[in-house]
Order: C-alpha cells, then structure tokens, then sequence
C-alpha cells in the first residue's frame, strides 16, 4: 500500500493528494497476510487512512476473532469507524456498535 502511495505522490497533485487515503479493511487485510494485521497497521502512516471497515468474514467483530480488536480499536480516530454494508441489518448494526463501545470503554 504504500508504494502504490509513493506512486501516487509522483502523479497527484497536493490537493489531490490531501483527499487521499485508505479504507482499511481488517477482515481482508488478516485474509491476505493470514495473520492478526496489528503490527503492520501501527507502522502505517495514521494519516493515510481515512476510513476503517470493520467487521470479520462478514460478521459482527468478536473477541473469539483471531484479530486483536483492542489494540486496533487504540489505532482508530473516532471519526474513521465505517460499518459495513454487509451489517446493514439493524441487528447487526446494533450488535457491532455496543461492542466497539464495550470494548472503548474498556481500552481507553
């Protein structure tokens, strides 16, 4: 990802370089490296990533997830969270909301 960034900096302009940035999708980024992505996202640069995606395989966050969600909880700025539509039931929302807020006030 960030190469393709380096690449971009090359081609944009600043303006357009100040709209960019990346949605992180944990579920996928565990998929690709078929581990827990912790490490690899405290080493990336906080203010390329504009949004989170947060869910695992599709589902409501748990902490039987193979990803550590309160250290990733620790990496996101309040405003980043992006519920996924694969939880637009209300019940899914819902469910994913008061585990963020439990596992907040437990982290913070």
């Amino acid at each position: 990802m960030l190469k393709f960034y380096e690449l971009l900096k090359i081609n944009l302009s600043e303006k357009e370089l100040k709209l960019f940035g990346f949605c992180i999708d944990v579920s996928q980024l565990y998929k690709q490296i078929k581990s827990d992505p912790t490490e690899e996202l405290k080493e990336f640069p906080k203010e390329l990533i504009k949004a989170w995606h947060l869910h695992f395989e599709h589902k409501c966050p748990s902490d039987h997830d193979p990803i550590n969600w309160r250290e990733i909880i620790r990496l996101i700025h309040p405003e980043d969270f992006c519920l996924p539509e694969v939880l637009s039931s209300k019940r899914n929302v819902v469910k994913t909301i008061k585990y963020f807020e439990n596992l907040v006030s437990k982290t913070f």
